[in-house]
């Protein structure tokens, strides 16, 4: 293994999967003071409090890249938070795009046990599945659409700084080719199958709270501390038959990393940290590992694209490379402007193998071969409940790469309605 990549990946930083737990850390309202003027003034500050436990959020959002392929995506997001909705805990409904989702967090059973769950649907575009990439091109041949259902419950322990969440939950995937025109007849779709899904998840958390940790109109977190945690994870699957581009004569080269027969597991790790540098200039940084057995395209990690839903590396295309085994480096610096607004530059390294650039077999550790980086410039613009975040992003070629180099942007917009 060449273990260079890794030393620069981790050096490149010290984020990436949002701890489930931290989303929660919703700043109190303030508490509204008891009037002596009358009942209309006191019915009135019943309405602000009220208003105060409960927030929506509004978001549009696209992505587009210009070299050396045209493409884009976009989102559109709506969220409720209701605050104290059931034995102090707390109620989140999301339709984001394609997806629709209802969460559930911090229903207290003691002074430090809490339980939560969700309920999720995702329609075609799950897994973003539909887009499929090799070495950064779009090969639609090979890309399907799929969907699936969810419900997870979990119990958590907060003893902060410490917070250790088990979650047990049940997955329906469904796959369609013939909708899809573009997924050629010879590709081996996934069975539609169940999945029952165990999960561990540590966190030591010793960072300021911001509004992007909980506001989901901010896709920018501003990170000032440190954290670090780990997920440990394995799924049941009532099908683990093998699917892909397995046909030699339909398909060159095959892909069969996703031919594996055994129940999938895997541990993901990360840090975070950031800090204040000098006046009103700050960085921040992550570094991410990942190690599986037996996964899939279903479980592994979407890495590529500058949104808050991937492994970032700026100026590939969304979820360029879908990873299992693999390991990365991200770093920002960022200067104040206006009131509350920030612009900086960004830098993403993940070292990962051959295999896995070329989708065609499946690693089984680390082999740290080849690199993807990326460099961006960022702006985070705050204007009161408005959000404006704005990237370009640039990946020169590497090996991992067929062809270079790559540009792309993001831009989102999102407001606190109330």
């Amino acid at each position: 293994m060449k273990r260079w990549w890794m030393v620069v990946a981790a050096a490149a930083s010290l984020v990436v999967v949002t701890p489930a737990w931290a989303q929660d850390d919703v700043e109190p309202a303030d508490e509204v003071s008891v009037s002596s003027e009358g009942e209309e003034v006191e019915e009135l500050e019943q309405v602000e409090e009220e208003e105060k436990d409960s927030r929506l959020y509004a978001m549009l959002a696209v992505e587009s890249w210009f070299m050396p392929e045209g493409g884009g995506r976009g989102a559109a997001l709506i969220a409720w938070q209701k605050d104290d909705f059931w034995k102090a805990g707390d109620l989140e409904v999301l339709f984001n795009t394609d997806t629709l989702q209802a969460t559930v967090r911090n229903v207290r059973l003691s002074d430090k046990v809490v339980a939560g769950g969700r309920i999720k649907g995702e329609a075609l575009f799950g897994g973003l599945l539909r887009d499929h990439y090799r070495r950064g091109l779009a090969d639609p041949s090979r890309g399907f659409w799929a969907s699936f259902l969810n419900a997870a419950p979990h119990i958590e322990i907060q003893d902060a700084p410490h917070y250790i969440q088990f979650e047990l939950g049940v997955r329906k995937w469904f796959f369609f080719a013939g909708e899809n025109p573009d997924t050629a007849p010879a590709l081996t779709l996934p069975p539609d199958l169940w999945a029952f899904e165990a999960r561990m998840r540590y966190t030591l958390w010793n960072a300021d709270h911001d509004p992007s940790f909980s506001d989901p109109h901010r896709t920018s977190w501003r990170f000032k501390g440190w954290a670090l945690g780990f997920e440990l994870a394995a799924d049941v699957r009532s099908d683990t038959a093998g699917w892909g581009a397995l046909d030699p004569g339909a398909f060159s080269p095959v892909d069969r990393r996703n031919a594996t027969t055994g129940q999938p597991v895997w541990l993901r790790a990360w840090a975070r940290g950031g800090r204040e540098l000098w006046s009103g200039g700050r960085t921040q940084g992550m570094a991410f590992l990942s190690l599986g057995q037996n996964e899939d395209d279903l479980t592994r990690m979407r890495v590529g694209g500058m949104n808050p839903y991937v492994i970032p590396v700026h100026g590939l295309p969304w979820t360029s490379h879908v990873l299992g085994n693999f390991v990365s480096g991200h770093g920002k610096v960022m200067q104040k402007v206006l009131a509350n607004s920030e612009i900086g530059l960004a830098v993403d390294v993940v070292g990962l193998s051959s295999e896995a650039s070329d989708r065609t077999s499946n690693t089984r550790s680390i082999e740290i071969e080849q690199a993807l980086v990326g460099i961006g410039a960022v702006g985070d613009f705050r204007f009161g409940d408005w959000q404006i975040d704005a990237r370009v992003g640039l990946a020169p070629q590497t090996a991992a790469l067929a062809r270079g180099p790559h540009v792309s942007a993001w831009v989102a917009v999102g407001k606190q309605i109330f």
